[in-house]
């Protein structure tokens, strides 16, 4: 079987796990937590960061700290994971559905406008399957009409606007360090916050409400939503060779992108001023050969998914306003197969897996 992905835990993952045991440190306290979070910092301009238990409560806090809660609006993508919407939906406030641009993915930045109403509070735009196209765009709009952004890229660590890190832009950015994750710490996860008094209110609510300078005090109602030392010595490891795992993914969608140039298949655009994590590699097809290649891949013992089916046809998010039609993200979902991209894959199996395809789609 090639994966989908797969967790790359060649580098010191096994060296500082072994330290975290021998030192006796496996919980929230420990010298592996203050040094991950220094590392997800080390290329973003002006930010506070917070590592968590995984994304998901990564997104509910950046959230319950910038004051987004019971009946407030926020804008998303249809295309997203479902994690995006449930933490709107923890805060009490609505998620406002808005359609795709069909060629980048990502939330369309011409809809925003009339996706506004007087109740809307914050934009959480996604950078769907890594690529930030957009996001620079989205967060200006939303800080010239002061409203607050809150950046899922969950998909997206190391990917960058203009050469700078995708965690310098919004209000608040958030990655997922799950073990399909461009890197991993098992599960995991960081937010990083652009205000430094946003950044200390959400350290208290993340560690219990409990008051920094006085133990077992809780001024307000706070989570557990820690990372461990345990992960984040994991995620030290990874983050050693993350532009060694990034450039390996780069790699592996443009020999995909030559393998299959002669099919005229359409991939995610990607303009040049954005740079990609290449969390996984998508290409659009016709939706009357999607049958024959998903069969012809599970002969072949190969991975794939399919794309994320729409939010706004999701049971559990039947309360969420419906913004504009949805045809972009109809046509994606209808059109849209996701194939292995990590960085153990070898060019034999990139080639491999595009000689499949080849031949299902020119039958």
């Amino acid at each position: 079987m090639i994966n989908i992905l797969m967790p790359d835990l060649s580098g010191n993952e096994r060296q500082y796990l072994n330290e975290c045991i021998d030192e006796g440190w496996v919980s929230s306290q420990g010298r592996f937590v203050k040094k991950f979070e220094e590392l997800v910092l080390r290329n973003v301009n002006n930010g506070y960061c917070l590592s968590t238990s995984n994304g998901t409560v990564a997104l509910h806090l950046a959230l319950v700290a910038l004051g987004i809660g019971e009946g407030d609006e926020v804008i998303v993508p249809d295309i997203t994971f479902g994690a995006t919407l449930n933490a709107i939906s923890y805060v009490g406030a609505v998620p406002v559905i808005v359609d795709i641009d069909l060629s980048d993915w990502n939330l369309s930045r011409e809809l925003l406008d009339s996706a506004m109403t007087e109740r809307t509070r914050a934009i959480m735009p996604v950078a769907l399957f890594g690529s930030p196209a957009g996001i620079d765009e989205i967060v200006g709009w939303a800080a010239d009409i002061g409203i607050v952004s809150i950046v899922d890229a969950a998909e997206a660590v190391g990917a960058t606007i203009d050469d700078v890190d995708i965690g310098s832009f919004g209000d608040a950015v958030i990655y997922s360090y799950f073990g399909n994750k461009t890197i991993t710490t098992g599960e995991g996860g960081a937010v990083i916050f652009r205000n430094e008094i946003i950044a200390e209110k959400a350290q208290v609510l993340r560690d219990h409400g409990m008051s920094p300078g006085r133990r077992y005090h809780h001024e307000v109602i706070g989570f557990n939503y820690r990372m461990t030392n345990i992960q984040a010595a994991l995620g030290v490891a990874q983050y050693e060779r993350l532009n060694e795992i990034l450039s390996i993914r780069k790699n592996i969608a443009l020999r995909y992108c030559k393998n299959l140039a002669k099919l005229h298949v359409i991939t995610q655009y990607v303009n040049t001023n954005y740079s990609s994590s290449n969390w996984v590699f998508a290409l659009r097809i016709p939706r009357e050969k999607m049958g024959a290649l998903c069969k012809d891949l599970e002969l072949n013992e190969i991975e794939y998914r399919r794309c994320f089916e729409p939010m706004s046809l999701q049971p559990a998010f039947d309360k969420a306003i419906i913004s504009s039609s949805l045809t972009n993200s109809e046509t994606l979902f209808n059109s849209l197969i996701l194939l292995p991209t990590h960085s153990k894959l070898s060019e034999a199996d990139v080639d491999k897996i595009s000689d499949i395809v080849i031949k299902s789609l020119s039958c």
